[in-house]
């Protein structure tokens, strides 16, 4: 019986270290994977969102050109307008149910990637309102540095306390790092292993358990002159070894560590430009997409008032067909883009929290988004 006890080896205590600086790894790697499912989850929650806009406004388009044919039909009743005006504008109103097609299913496809993002059924309908920007903030956070957008400096402040914000929390940046610490270690067993030595206790235990001392032979006399020998026999030792000859395995293992840990270095330099870009990049869009919301607005605003007055001007006579689809086609697409510009902020905010890690690091995702888009049936979105 032999028992071997370990109780010095730099290999297997650097080991332990480099295992829980792995582990380390493996979980700033699951967050970063949470962060990514919140922002597309938003991301996709926006497109349905647009998605429905875009149902009204083909809906708003049907009608509108379903009235102007009618109008065509008195107008040619009364002899102000031809057969071909009438003509062109039931072609319009095809056209324009068409895209009224295409914009329900759009939406369907919208629905299910969001379902799908959420682990819920593909045929779930979504009863969507369209989201305060207050409370998407406070689900999304960073609502204090959004107020920052509309002062004079806010812009310059958030550029660089956005990327201090980055480098700090970025779970990626912290996953190097552990990396970085794991492979260092691995260089530092390597580099040891040519003077440390691995110390071990060893136990044997001999007993022979049957022994025929002369072999089955009548000796005689003589067998007394034999002697006899403990049956039992024990010894206990401490042993050290060291590798003396290793045929360069020793030196190449070192030149792989150093040359591995270089280049999770260079990685991590790399990674924390890179991410420092995407904040900027984020933020650009962002202020650009906030400021975009009154402008949006202002022009759908003034696009309306145009398509009444030119629409009055066709009743009379005195605005043709073209005019007419010219401003209603502006009008629409205005209405449409003051609608999604409220979309468009939210969806570039995500992205300013995804790249600042802005999200709530809870164990679930429920409070990141269940503000925005609740269950047809109230439920919870980790709930059963």
């Amino acid at each position: 019986l032999t028992l071997t006890q370990l109780i010095y080896s730099d290999s297997a205590s650097g080991n332990i270290t480099i295992q829980r600086d792995l582990q380390k790894v493996r979980e700033l790697d699951r967050q970063a994977l949470r962060f990514d499912i919140a922002r597309d989850a938003v991301a996709a929650y926006m497109g349905v969102m647009r998605s429905d806009a875009l149902i009204r406004i083909r809906q708003e388009q049907v009608d509108l050109t379903q009235a102007n044919l009618e109008l065509a039909q008195i107008r040619r009743s009364v002899g102000a307008a031809g057969a071909a005006e009438v003509y062109r504008w039931q072609a319009e109103l095809a056209t324009a149910r068409a895209g009224l097609l295409e914009a329900l299913s759009f939406h369907r496809q919208s629905e299910r990637r969001l379902s799908r993002l959420l682990n819920e059924p593909l045929t779930t309908r979504w009863d969507m309102h369209q989201p305060d920007v207050a409370t998407a903030l406070d689900a999304l956070g960073g609502a204090d540095d959004v107020a920052l957008l509309d002062t004079p400096n806010g812009y310059d402040h958030l550029t660089s306390s956005l990327v201090d914000l980055t480098l700090q929390r970025a779970p990626e940046l912290a996953a190097l790092d552990a990396a970085i610490s794991a492979q260092a270690r691995v260089l530092t067993v390597a580099q040891r292993a040519r003077y440390a030595p691995l110390v071990a206790l060893k136990a044997d235990l001999n007993q022979v358990l049957a022994k025929d001392d002369t072999g089955g032979l009548d000796l005689g006399d003589i067998g007394d002159l034999i002697p006899e020998f403990d049956d039992t026999s024990w010894q206990v030792g401490v042993q050290a070894g060291l590798p003396l000859v290793t045929g360069g395995a020793n030196k190449a293992q070192r030149i792989k560590a150093q040359e591995e840990l270089f280049a999770l270095q260079t990685d991590s330099i790399n990674a924390r430009e890179k991410l420092g870009q995407r904040t900027l990049a984020a933020l650009d869009a962002a202020t650009a997409s906030w400021s975009t919301i009154s402008l949006r607005e202002q022009a759908a605003d003034a696009s309306a008032r145009t398509q009444e007055l030119v629409r009055d001007a066709y009743a009379r006579g005195a605005a043709s067909i073209i005019d007419l689809l010219d401003v209603q086609n502006k009008a629409l697409s205005s209405e449409l883009a003051a609608v999604t510009a409220v979309y468009d902020f939210l969806d570039d905010w995500a992205e300013v929290q995804r790249a600042v890690a802005g999200f709530p690091q809870t164990e679930s995702l429920d409070p990141v988004y269940r503000q925005l888009m609740p269950l047809p049936d109230g439920r919870g979105l980790d709930q059963p």
